[in-house]
């Protein structure tokens, strides 16, 4: 556990001797390398997604274009049931030469680079952003679950090329994600609360004191909608009674927090409006999720933006000195919570591979 706890601990080191630009590179860089170099036991899943490429690997050019669907997995035997971007990915890199170690390398670089860039561009205190990836779920995640957060980079992408203005390559960049990861729908959800780009605080407070009555009705809408849902996509998998987790409580608090610590008038652009009612609809999400573990999952789309609203509410925040002993106070409790997720987890012991 002390490569994560110094990775937690030395980003708030280099955020005080490294400028804004060098900082993200650097921070970006260190994560990069701790899941780059990880042992194929490290993450969760990775055994299935090595045997998944040896597998691909011995596929003919002919093979991997009859295995090929669009809305459903590829045709791959079970369990390597997986969507066609991902069989083609795996059959490119063993078809060049390369093995199952250069897979899980080019994940983490695309993984890192998309959020080292989002939190560069964005993040009103990258040391925060970084922290609360490195703690929050978000980065082990990145671990084992390949497929869903190389969808999520592709997403992140997506979503930075469209505030931009351009119009092309959002829409490639999330058919990539869509090809990864079905899960990549979701992501829809972000688009539209970009183009509603509501800044009312009064339909804030609405819409989260709506969570009570949707908490109350959420396993009839699991049991009738979601699940139906999931059968289009031949996911049949049913779940179990809701379980309330800390990832949960965590969101709850962070939604109060935003209601009573930020000023809806400081919103100044559509990426700030999209990490407040991000966050928001990550709390809806995760109440779902409290029915179904892969659902849960799916969690990331929307958890990213957490890190950049909380940095957010805590800049505008008129009173700095209160500002201060609360970025302080997020990060030892980040801290403690980092810890808490770790225990007993397949990351740790942390393991290194070198060629």
């Amino acid at each position: 556990m002390i490569i994560y706890i110094w990775n937690y601990i030395s980003i708030l080191l280099y955020a005080k001797i490294f400028k804004r630009r060098t900082f993200c590179m650097l921070v970006s860089m260190q994560m990069f390398l701790i899941l780059a170099l990880r042992a194929d036991s490290v993450g969760v899943d990775l055994t299935t997604y090595k045997e998944a490429f040896d597998y691909i690997s011995t596929l003919t050019y002919t093979d991997v274009l009859s295995r090929i669907r669009i809305l459903h997995t590829a045709l791959l035997p079970h369990p390597f049931d997986m969507e066609s971007g991902w069989m083609i990915l795996n059959w490119l890199i063993s078809v060049l030469g390369f093995n199952f170690r250069i897979l899980l390398v080019i994940c983490a670089a695309i993984n890192m680079y998309a959020i080292g860039t989002l939190i560069y561009r964005y993040s009103r205190i990258p040391w925060m952003s970084f922290c609360i990836i490195a703690s929050m779920n978000t980065y082990f995640y990145m671990f084992g679950i390949l497929r869903q957060s190389l969808a999520l980079s592709f997403v992140i992408l997506a979503i930075e090329t469209y505030v931009k203005g351009n119009k092309i390559k959002p829409f490639l960049f999330w058919i990539l994600a869509f090809l990864i990861h079905r899960t990549a729908l979701l992501s829809i959800v972000l688009f539209i609360i970009l183009k509603w780009d509501c800044r009312k605080k009064i339909m804030y407070k609405c819409i989260l004191l709506g969570w009570i009555p949707f908490v109350a009705s959420t396993s009839i809408i699991y049991s009738t909608a979601i699940s139906r849902l999931m059968s289009l996509f031949q996911k049949a998998y049913i779940g179990h009674g809701a379980i309330f987790n800390n990832l949960m409580l965590l969101l709850l608090l962070i939604g109060v927090f935003i209601w009573f610590f930020f000023s809806f008038h400081n919103l100044s652009t559509t990426m700030e409006t999209l990490c407040i009612w991000g966050t928001v609809a990550g709390i809806y999400w995760e109440t779902i999720g409290m029915y179904n573990d892969v659902l849960a999952r799916s969690i990331q789309y929307f958890l990213i933006f957490v890190s950049l609203s909380v940095p957010m509410v805590l800049s505008y925040y008129p009173i700095k000195k209160t500002s201060w002993i609360g970025s302080f106070a997020i990060y030892i409790l980040l801290f403690i919570y980092m810890i808490y997720s770790l225990r007993n987890s397949i990351l740790v012991p942390y393991k290194i591979i070198l060629w």
